[in-house]
């Protein structure tokens, strides 16, 4: 067994004296703060990339072309961007002339197809209801003037149709098209339309029913009281609201 000699512990670490002693010459000549020398050496800001820079100026043009906070522009996600400008932004998204936020589109969307489907089951059933009369068996004894109103009120059940059921054409030509604005305008317009024909189309299906069963005098009776609670119930309580609001938003 062969035996290996231990070298006494100076010199063990004499090689670990020699470099400590080289590290701390290094250090004394550096000076006192071993970093002086980084600290005070000039940095070089570092250049953002290509990509990064592309990604800033679609940040700051998609902020640029809305209101902020307020809610007028909506990510192109939404599906709800206006028209582009000159300088290549898009215009905040408008219902009529007044700015509108997304949230507020689509609340206006569904509150307009809630309204279309109550006035559309009345309108199928009061159209259902006049293309059945000629087959009635008395039908043949009606006078020609009778027979002039039956039609102008079945064109006009035919006409409110058309105007109740035009939103959803619009919607499936436009579908993803990004015209949500332009389609609550439009519906709301039709909306207004057909409301008016149909009340019109009853007032006349009023007068013709009346005038078969009691006479001329009974018909232009309830002619008139149709026409006025339609007036009344649809044109003046809401247009007097409206008018009350009005004043209110312009008192200071």
């Amino acid at each position: 067994m062969q035996l290996t000699a231990v070298k006494p512990p100076h010199e063990q670490f004499a090689g670990t004296e020699v470099l400590i002693e080289f590290l701390t010459n290094g250090v004394a000549a550096m000076g006192a703060d071993p970093l002086a020398a980084t600290k005070d050496a000039p940095r070089t800001p570092i250049q953002p990339s290509a990509a990064k820079r592309a990604l800033d100026a679609v940040v700051a043009r998609s902020r640029d072309a809305g209101p902020g906070a307020s809610g007028g522009h909506e990510s192109p996600r939404t599906g709800y961007v206006g028209p582009m400008t000159a300088d290549g932004h898009r215009e905040t998204p408008r219902l009529g002339d007044e700015p509108i936020s997304a949230k507020r589109i689509d609340r206006n969307w569904n509150e307009l197809l809630q309204e279309i489907r109550v006035v559309e089951t009345g309108v199928q059933i009061l159209t259902g209801f006049l293309l059945t009369v000629p087959f009635s068996s008395r039908f043949a004894g009606l006078s020609e003037l009778q027979r002039s109103i039956y039609l102008v009120v079945l064109s006009g059940a035919v006409l409110t149709t058309a105007l109740i059921v035009a939103p959803v054409a619009f919607h499936r030509v436009l579908f993803r098209h990004r015209a949500r604005p332009w389609l609550v305008e439009a519906a709301n317009r039709c909306a207004r339309a057909g409301l008016v024909v149909l009340g019109l189309t009853i007032c006349g299906v009023l007068f013709v029913v009346f005038d078969v069963v009691a006479g001329w005098f009974a018909a232009g009776l309830a002619l008139a009281f149709g026409a006025t609670t339609f007036v009344v119930l649809w044109g003046i309580v809401p247009w007097r609201m409206l008018l009350r609001l009005s004043l209110e938003d312009d008192a200071p």
